[in-house]
């Protein structure tokens, strides 16, 4: 029995190593990554690092801008050096918390499954894009995706993980509640520990919006107000987390459902009410399907309760399309992954000496524009602006009032421009930043510079006539 225990430790910690190892490549491919609500989130830290409380601009109001409340203050410590300063941490810290949670995540694979299916389970997790450029994406998504894993523990330290990381990201609620409340019922708890399950995956994600109803007087973040969608984006945005992104395509099987054990059939029941969450809410403006990534570990696991259970021909099925799904993504948007940190701190020095010696730049891409420097930004999106946020329109498409130019004392505009086809004129790629140029006040603002994107247009600085250089 001793030599058995012994070389059941051994298999946990190979597999715990296997799983560290694909964490590791995975991370690997997709170092540089990030988005721009990153640095939204590296300036509120900033301004809490300098002192200036917590608000997006110095002496702005305090304001809901990210929806993970509190994350700022896990990054202030790190960003007194700006916000890129803040988000490289966060990329780091995010990278660590993943290896961690996928030593867990390797040694359950190896429980799970055997052979070459276990083989199969962590190049799954290798050759993931999305859990890849997420964990070191700079936002609370490395943070949210431990929890996810976390969250995967039956009894009461799993149904709290799945609390905590529904309180970062609300849309999380539901998911948090089926799976912990799942769990007990499949494994026969009785009823006091699934009402301390729900209770516990539940509770969290209570007490933010309560915090957040008596600080911004809205118990939502107000990126549900800046950021609307539809249910076609929705629709879209559930495919692409059911087949382009790959987890999901471990599911394909034939009559091996009813022989994986029932706790694995509350995780998939939990991942379904998910999509038809993000179907709902509208999914997410960010690449690689940024709100599901939490739970495909738990995905990958069902899948691979599956293959064990599967023949080889539907193995076989599953392991080309799980291949082609992870192939597809990395070769069509492996290279510009890679490439979104480095490009978007071109952006910035770009934008710093084209904006030297403004005061307030309006734009709609405020992370990186934020950056740039510790000027007032006039956010057009309505991410960091409640009065904007309120407003008709996405994000992208504010209806901004005749007098807003005048009235906020823009002094400096950066709109983003589609490049002029022969034969006709350049166009804006954004909604908004085209009514920009139709407010009382546009007409006294000149061209003094673009900022080339690559392969995306480009990004026009004005500034009015009398402060142009």
């Amino acid at each position: 029995m001793r030599v058995a225990g012994e070389s059941r430790a051994a298999d946990g910690a190979s597999c715990a190593l296997a799983g560290v190892l694909a964490a590791g490549f995975g991370m690997a491919t997709a170092w540089g990554f990030s988005v721009d609500d990153a640095l939204i989130s590296g300036r509120v830290a900033w301004q809490l690092a300098l002192g200036h409380g917590y608000r997006f601009n110095p002496g702005g109001p305090s304001v809901d801008c990210v929806t993970p409340l509190g994350w700022a203050y896990l990054l202030a410590p790190f960003a007194r050096g700006g916000p890129e300063r803040a988000v490289w941490w966060a990329s780091v810290w995010g990278a660590l918390l993943w290896l961690m949670a996928a030593a867990g995540l390797g040694r359950w694979g190896g429980e799970v499954c055997s052979g070459a299916r276990r083989v199969g389970f962590f190049l799954c997790l290798a050759l993931s894009l999305p859990l890849g450029a997420w964990a070191v994406a700079g936002m609370e998504t490395g943070l949210v995706l431990a929890l996810g894993v976390g969250a995967l523990v039956p009894g009461a330290w799993g149904a709290l993980c799945a609390g905590l990381a529904a309180a970062l990201r609300p849309e999380l609620v539901p998911w948090a509640a089926v799976l912990s409340l799942g769990q007990a019922v499949a494994l026969r708890e009785n009823r006091g520990a699934r009402v301390r399950a729900l209770c516990l995956a539940v509770g969290p994600a209570l007490l933010v919006a309560l915090l957040r109803g008596v600080v911004f007087g809205k118990p939502v973040p107000l990126a549900v107000f800046a950021k609307p969608s539809d249910l076609e984006h929705g629709l879209r945005y559930a495919f692409g987390v059911l087949v382009l992104a790959g987890p999901a395509l471990s599911w394909i099987a034939w009559g091996a459902w009813r022989r994986i054990p029932r706790r694995w059939l509350a995780v998939a029941v939990a991942f379904a009410v998910h999509v038809l969450i993000l179907i709902g809410v509208g999914g997410d403006w960010m690449p690689l399907w940024r709100l599901a990534v939490p739970v495909f570990p738990g995905v990958l696991l069902v899948g691979a309760a599956l293959a064990e259970v599967s023949g080889g021909w539907n193995n076989v099925v599953r392991a080309v399309l799980l291949a082609g799904a992870a192939a597809q993504l990395h070769y069509a948007l492996g290279s510009d992954t890679r490439a979104v940190r480095s490009r978007r701190a071109e952006l910035i020095a770009a934008g710093r000496s084209l904006l030297q010696g403004s005061a307030r730049v309006g734009g709609v891409d405020v992370g990186w524009l934020g950056a740039a420097s510790e000027l007032t930004i006039v956010d057009f999106a309505g991410v960091t602006d409640p009065e904007v946020a309120y407003l008709p329109g996405g994000h992208t498409s504010k209806r901004l009032p005749v007098d807003f130019l005048e009235r906020r004392d823009v002094d400096a505009l950066l709109l983003r421009r589609w490049p002029a086809r022969e034969g006709e004129t350049a166009r804006w790629a954004y909604a908004v930043d085209a009514r920009v140029m139709t407010l009382r006040g546009a007409q006294a603002f000149v061209p003094v510079g673009t900022i080339p994107l690559a392969g995306a247009g480009e990004y026009v600085v004005l500034r009015r006539r009398s402060e142009a250089p």
